[in-house]
C-alpha cells in the first residue's frame, strides 16, 4: 500500500515533537516499524519522506546498458582498428 505525502510528513512531524518511540509510532498510525524506519531515516538522509520520482533511465536498466555499451564497444574495435 501506497501512504501519501502527506501522512509520510505527519509521522515525521510525530517523531520530531516526541509523540514516542519507532514501534509506538508504527502501532499509533496502523503501520509497520520497518516502514517507519524507512521513512525516517529517507528523512535523515535526504531531507524529504518521499523518495524522487523516477527518471527516464529507469527504462533500460544499468546492468543491460553495460553489456550494452560493452558489446557495442568491443564490436567498433573489430570493425575499425586503432
Amino acid at each position: 500500500m501506497q501512504y501519501s505525502d502527506d501522512f509520510r510528513q505527519k509521522q515525521v512531524e510525530a517523531w520530531e515533537a516526541g509523540r514516542g518511540t519507532q514501534a509506538e509510532l508504527a502501532e499509533w498510525l496502523g503501520v509497520s516499524l520497518s516502514w517507519v524506519e524507512k521513512v525516517l531515516r529517507r528523512w535523515r538522509t535526504t531531507g524529504q519522506t518521499v523518495w524522487p520520482a523516477p527518471t527516464g533511465t529507469a527504462r533500460f536498466p544499468w546492468s543491460l546498458r553495460l553489456v550494452w555499451s560493452a558489446w557495442s564497444s568491443d564490436t567498433r574495435r573489430q570493425r575499425w582498428p586503432s
